[in-house]
């Protein structure tokens, strides 16, 4: 019988891999997850513009005060023009990262997933809703994430990708409890006791 470890791999696989073939919800699931990861990465870049606009609105209040300092005589005019200069350089180069970052949401368009042609792939490839190979974890499984004994991460891909850092967005959940465990070591020929099983999570994720 293989390490529980491993079994656990396989019991996933097919958890998540029948789900995405017959899932009616899955265009549904994808569009949902679409816009939190956008609406995600828009809301940190605009706090980078926000923290960018406060920044460059002190350094202007800060020249304000270099000039009354210079006009009461606690600073030479030398002291007071390279203050002011440093001040506006930095102004300068934070007006342009806020440009490069409106641009950055302007531009930014949606993850796109194809989930027919999920299930399109996955129909050429084998009846998955019984058995999923270890070919087919091998060409589909970009990373499985081992959070804890209980919490899986799978971050799967359905063309090819060609980044280092490639996106995936988070687009379902599954719990796999004891009875759906027991169901499918019995359809194996294989063994799980009561005592030794917990619940597992099993995040997916897709690549876009």
């Amino acid at each position: 019988m293989p390490a529980i470890s491993e079994l656990k791999i396989k019991i996933q696989a097919q958890k998540i891999f029948s789900s995405l073939l017959e899932s009616n919800e899955l265009a549904d699931d994808v569009i949902e997850a679409k816009k939190k990861s956008k609406t995600k990465n828009d809301s940190s870049v605009q706090r980078e513009i926000n923290t960018a606009i406060k920044t460059v609105d002190k350094l202007r209040e800060r020249n304000k005060r270099y000039i009354n300092l210079h006009a009461d005589g606690d600073i030479s005019r030398e002291e007071y023009l390279n203050l002011k200069k440093e001040n506006e350089d930095t102004i300068r180069q934070l007006e342009t990262k806020i440009e490069s970052l409106k641009e950055k949401i302007n531009d930014r368009k949606d993850p796109e997933i194809d989930t027919e042609q999920i299930k399109k792939i996955l129909n050429t490839i084998l009846d998955c809703r019984y058995d999923v190979s270890p070919d087919l974890i091998d060409k589909f499984v970009y990373q499985i994430t081992v959070e804890s004994p209980t919490h899986f991460i799978w971050k799967l891909h359905f063309k090819p990708i060609y980044s280092d850092n490639p996106e995936f967005v988070p687009v379902c959940q599954y719990i796999i409890d004891e009875e759906y465990a027991k169901e499918y070591a019995k359809n194996h020929h294989q063994v799980i006791h009561k005592s030794s099983w917990q619940d597992i999570t099993a995040d997916v994720q897709i690549a876009v």
